[in-house]
C-alpha cells in the first residue's frame, strides 16, 4: 500500500476518532446539565427538611407547654381534692378531672403529632441522602469521563504533530492542530465546558 494511501486511511481514522470524541464531549455536556438539575432538586429537599426540623421544633415546645400546665393543674386538682368543699369561687372537682381528662388527650395527640413530623423528617433526610450521594457518584463519573476524553484529544494532537508533513497537506486537519493547540488564529475554536 502506497504511503499516501496509509495515511489517508490514518488520516480517515483520526477523523473518526474525533468525531467519537466529540460526540463523547456533547454526552458529558448533557450529563453536567442533568447533574446540575439534579443538584436543584436537592437543594429543595434541603429547604423542605429546614422547614420541617422548625415546625418540629414548634411541635416540642406545645408539647412541653402542655405537659408544663398538666401538671400546674395537677397539682390544683390535688389541692382542690384536699379540700373538698367547693366554695362559690373555684370550680367543682368533677371540673377539673374532667379538664385533667382533657389535657391528658391534647398531650397525647401532641406527641402523635410529634413522632408523625420525626417520621417524616426522617424519611425526607434519607431521601435527601440517597439524592445527594447519587449526585457524587455522578459527578465522580461525569469527571472520570472528560478526564478520558481529555486524554483522547491529547493523543490525537500528539499524533497530528507526529505527522506534521501530512497534515500541512490538508486545511481541515491544520486547522484542527491549531484548534487542539490553543492557537487564537484558528477560524473556528473548539469550545470546551
Amino acid at each position: 500500500m502506497p504511503v499516501e494511501e496509509k495515511l489517508r486511511v490514518e488520516l480517515n481514522l483520526k477523523r473518526e476518532e474525533l468525531t467519537a470524541v466529540q460526540q463523547a464531549l456533547e454526552y458529558s455536556k448533557a450529563k453536567l446539565t442533568q447533574l446540575s438539575d439534579n443538584m436543584g432538586c436537592l437543594s429543595d429537599a434541603q429547604q423542605t427538611c429546614k422547614k420541617q426540623t422548625a415546625e418540629l421544633e414548634k411541635l416540642g415546645a406545645a408539647l412541653r407547654s402542655r405537659e408544663e400546665e398538666n401538671r400546674l393543674l395537677r397539682e390544683e386538682l390535688g389541692s382542690a381534692l384536699g379540700q373538698r368543699s367547693c366554695p362559690d369561687g373555684q370550680r367543682s372537682e368533677a371540673t377539673l378531672v374532667k379538664e385533667r381528662i382533657s389535657l391528658k388527650a391534647e398531650v397525647s395527640d401532641l406527641r402523635l403529632k410529634l413522632m408523625d413530623k420525626e417520621e417524616e423528617m426522617t424519611q425526607v433526610l434519607a431521601t435527601a441522602n440517597r439524592r445527594m450521594k447519587a449526585h457524587e457518584d455522578n459527578q465522580q463519573k461525569a469527571e472520570t469521563e472528560v478526564c478520558r476524553l481529555d486524554n483522547i484529544i491529547e493523543v490525537i494532537r500528539k499524533t497530528l504533530h507526529k505527522h506534521k508533513d501530512i497534515v500541512g497537506t490538508c486545511d481541515e486537519l491544520t486547522e484542527l492542530l491549531r484548534d487542539l493547540d490553543g492557537d487564537e488564529n484558528s477560524e473556528e475554536t473548539i469550545l470546551y465546558v
